[in-house]
């Protein structure tokens, strides 16, 4: 389990680096022509009808403008290992200094 805050770092200068570096097999997965949670009437892959060797500047663009970092923020942290040896759980809490702990599982 995780809680903490996302914020998408949308305007970082880094995020253009990243782009540049990804291969068009990654960046075709940003190009797709629905919104994300947009109702489908059946099972289609969220893909452009290009292929990743095709990607012109208008799909460079799309598929940047989609592209974006998501800075997370945790607060709470909690970890189960499932084991037939016995659980293993452990939480952290990241404040000022980061606190752990052994809890039962």
């Amino acid at each position: 389990r995780i809680s903490g805050t996302a914020a998408i770092e949308k305007d970082d200068s880094g995020i253009k680096k990243i782009w540049e570096t990804m291969t068009p097999e990654s960046k075709i997965c940003y190009m797709g022509p629905y919104s994300p949670s947009e109702k489908i009437t059946s099972y289609k892959p969220n893909l452009p009808s290009i292929t990743p060797y095709e990607i012109n500047e208008e799909y460079e663009r799309l598929g940047y403008k989609n592209f974006c970092r998501i800075k997370i923020t945790f607060k709470y942290l909690d970890i189960l290992k499932l084991s037939y040896k016995g659980h293993e759980r452990v939480s952290y809490v990241f404040r000022e200094k980061v606190e752990s702990g052994w809890i039962a599982p």
